[in-house]
């Protein structure tokens, strides 16, 4: 009987036992080589570089509600991605640096060249007299730079 009792007992506690690790208490904490699976797929990553460069590129403006909005109205249509606000706000929180990397990339870059003779401007000044009123068509200047070389043509209209 008193043999019957103990296994009966032990029986017990392994029963409570397996039912632990079978359905884990809600304050324990999972082990971080187990895998969480997600509803849906991960951002593709250049989902994350276009956010850094918009930050970059909105860096006063740049909440994150504008970013969501300006990469869902450029993305939506053309590739079939939106992004929310949540999301953007966790990619900024965790690629700080990169944005402080891509901001001054971005502002030490190298202007592009443009071909010669293709784009020309025109700017009209004018000349005050004495008398601080402005006399354009007596002292008139034209000026015509070519923006491919930065050339200055003038040409002066005198009195």
């Amino acid at each position: 009987m008193f043999i019957l009792l103990v296994g009966l007992i032990l029986y017990r506690v392994h029963l409570g036992q397996f039912a632990l690790r079978r359905y884990p208490c809600s304050c324990r904490r999972i082990e971080a080589g187990k895998h969480i699976p997600f509803r849906s797929q991960p951002k593709p990553a250049w989902v994350r570089r276009e956010i850094i460069r918009l930050k970059a590129l909105l860096s006063r403006a740049g909440t994150c509600r504008v970013i969501a909005d300006s990469f869902n109205r450029r993305f939506a249509a053309k590739r079939k991605m939106t992004v929310g606000k949540t999301f953007v706000a966790e990619v900024i929180r965790k690629h700080h640096y990169d944005i402080f990397l891509a901001a001054r990339a971005i502002k030490r870059a190298k202007p592009r060249s443009v071909p010669r003779n293709l784009i020309w401007g025109l700017d009209i000044t004018g000349k005050t007299d004495l008398g601080r009123t402005p006399s354009l068509p007596s002292w008139s200047t034209r000026a015509g730079p070519h923006f491919g070389s930065r050339r200055c043509r003038v040409n002066r209209v005198g009195r």
